[in-house]
Parts: structure tokens; sequence; C-alpha cells
């Protein structure tokens, strides 16, 4: 085997890590949220629970949580919230692209080739006649957005845990 294709699968090897670590990253991020909407619907906690909020998409649980910081008054935690949800849709994106493309190098690049062919008219550029596609630097740079909101949802989950546990009680 020559040296070029020995690099060109050291980089799938590479971008097949990243994608898997991603995909892992976007399910806690999921698994989190669901947490996260228990707490803030007051739902009260039954052996189903979980695995019923845990069936709604992540993009309707977004929803929920963005409309229901509008409703908060505390300006700090709306602010933390909308922060929070936004990186869970940033990952999400970022997860569907990674899990359902081809990955491939072209010229030296990992690329990410949608099989949809909505998807591929959209990519095309006439004025410069190319094609724009997510590289791997974009799944690397969600990836880090993600252990952030990871650690940020951990750290909501205990506000908003103490700020609604009398809500609990009554």
């Amino acid at each position: 085997m020559s040296s070029e294709k020995l690099t060109e699968e050291a980089q799938l090897k590479a971008a097949f890590t990243v994608v898997g670590e991603l995909a892992a990253l976007a399910s806690n991020l999921d698994y989190q949220l669901n947490l996260v909407i228990v707490v803030i619907l007051n739902l009260k906690v039954t052996t189903m629970l979980h695995g019923v909020v845990a069936s709604l998409d992540v993009v309707r649980k977004v929803e929920i949580l963005k409309n229901w910081a509008d409703k908060i008054p505390d300006a700090s935690l709306k602010k933390q919230l909308k922060k929070y949800a936004r990186a869970i849709e940033y990952v999400s994106k970022y997860r569907n692209i990674a899990v359902h493309s081809l990955i491939g190098v072209t010229d030296g690049i990992v690329t990410l080739e949608s099989q949809s062919t909505a998807k591929f008219l959209k990519s095309i550029n006439l004025e410069t006649n190319t094609r724009d596609r997510p590289i791997l630097d974009d799944l690397k740079n969600s990836i880090k957005k993600g252990r952030i909101a990871l650690v940020d949802g951990k750290m909501l989950l205990q506000i908003l845990e103490t700020k609604f546990a009398k809500f609990r009680t009554e």
C-alpha cells in the first residue's frame, strides 16, 4: 500500500472516531434534556415518565424548553436556558449531518456527503461552481460546544431542582 492510501485510511479512522463521539455526546445531551423537561414541567415522576419524555424528538423538547424559558421572570436563568437550548440544537444538527452522511476524503480533506438530492442541490454554488460541504472541523466544533452544554446542563439541573423543589412538595 502506498503512504497516500495509509494517510487516507488514517483520516477516515479519525473521522469515524469523531462521528462516534458526536453521536454519543448528542445522546447524553438528549438524556440530560429529558431530565430538564421533567423538572421544568413539574411532571410527577413515574415508572413510564422518562420513557415517554425520551420518545419526544429533540427539536420538540428544545421548543418546549425555549417556550418555557420565555415565561420565566428570572432574566439570568432565562439566558442560561436559551443558551443551553441553542447548544443542543447546534449539536443535534451536526449529529444528524454526521450520522446520515457518507464520509470521504477529497483533496486531502475529510468531507461529509449527503445522499439526499435536495441537500445536494442546496449545496451547489452556481457562482463559484463549487459545493459547500460540512468538514470534520465542523463536527469537532460541535463536540466542543456539546461538552460545554453538558456541563452547563448539569448546573442548570441543580439550579432548577433547587428553585422548583417547592412545587414538587405542594
